[in-house]
């Protein structure tokens, strides 16, 4: 079998990998997380973090059909998986659908990953204003690590 070929297949495997974890963690996720879960969603102390990994495969059906909570829980599959553009892009979706702030915070976290400072820092200051005590606290603390854009 050709390298590309095979590089393919082991691409659509590890993306079935994610769907798969992420049907998983959703069927023995049987109450929502407490207002104070361990963080955004991007790395530095949260549930994913870094390199790349099933490149093309979304962690999502993709359908117009996800609800925000599992575009969530697929954006969380992806970042564990290193896909954290795709985590950013279904974090996106998840907040057109629902502009819940720990969303907001979440996809603030996954722009800083992926290089999107300013418009990490725009989310985390709106997440500052607007959410409850708690998550502003989180949003505070996601701030003082962005840092300056220049």
């Amino acid at each position: 079998m050709p390298a590309p070929r095979r590089l393919a297949w082991i691409g659509g495997a590890a993306a079935v990998a994610v769907v798969v974890a992420a049907v998983a963690a959703l069927a023995l996720r049987r109450e929502p997380p407490p207002a104070a879960a361990p963080g955004p969603v991007a790395s530095g102390g949260s549930a994913a973090s870094g390199g790349s990994a099933a490149s093309g495969g979304p962690a999502s059906s993709g359908g117009s059909g996800d609800s925000a909570e599992q575009l969530v829980a697929s954006a969380r599959a992806a970042a564990a998986a290193g896909d954290l553009a795709q985590a950013r892009a279904l974090l996106g979706r998840a907040y057109a659908l629902d502009p819940a702030p720990a969303t907001l915070l979440d996809l603030a976290a996954a722009e800083l990953d992926t290089g999107h400072c300013r418009e990490a820092r725009r989310a985390t200051q709106r997440v500052i204003d607007e959410a409850p005590a708690e998550l502003a606290e989180r949003a505070r603390q996601l701030l003082a690590r962005i840092g300056r854009c220049d």
